[in-house]
């Protein structure tokens, strides 16, 4: 069995540009940021 995270790591980069990506990252810390 191949791992989930493995694959939608390939698959990322092919549907999401960088600036993306790092929105992404941004809006989740500052959501966890919010609810600790």
């Amino acid at each position: 069995m191949k791992p989930l995270n493995g694959t939608v790591s390939i698959i990322a980069p092919n549907h999401f540009t960088k600036g993306d990506l790092m929105t992404e990252t941004v809006r989740r810390l500052i959501w966890v940021d919010r609810h600790i």
